[in-house]
């Protein structure tokens, strides 16, 4: 009953979460750029993550930068209000106005 009612499309729960799973492990091998300037760096496993954190703890300017850029596009993007104000667009109002609220 309750998978019905989170997933009314028939996607059962373990098939949802396996999808999930593998598009963050492909997420976090990407390198997220913008513009020029790189955001997120990802790494494919341990060993790579490794050089990585080598190379950026022998590069702090270049790690600053990469952490000013991902915060800027936190503060720009993911704030509350702005995910709220997302939220609230894709609300359908309508819908909700004829909506019983009690818990019967």
């Amino acid at each position: 009953m309750l998978e019905r009612e989170l997933f009314p499309i028939g996607i059962s729960q373990m098939s949802l979460m396996n999808r999930i799973l593998r598009e963050l492990k492909a997420a976090m091998c990407m390198t997220i750029r913008a513009g020029t300037k790189v955001e997120i760096i990802g790494y494919v496993d341990e060993d790579d993550l490794i050089t990585k954190l080598r190379y950026y703890l022998s590069n702090p300017e270049e790690a600053d930068q990469i952490a000013a850029t991902a915060r800027l596009r936190c503060l720009n993007h993911h704030t509350w209000s702005k995910k709220l104000a997302e939220l609230f667009e894709q609300l359908d109002w309508e819908l909700l106005k004829n909506r019983s609220w009690s818990k019967s």
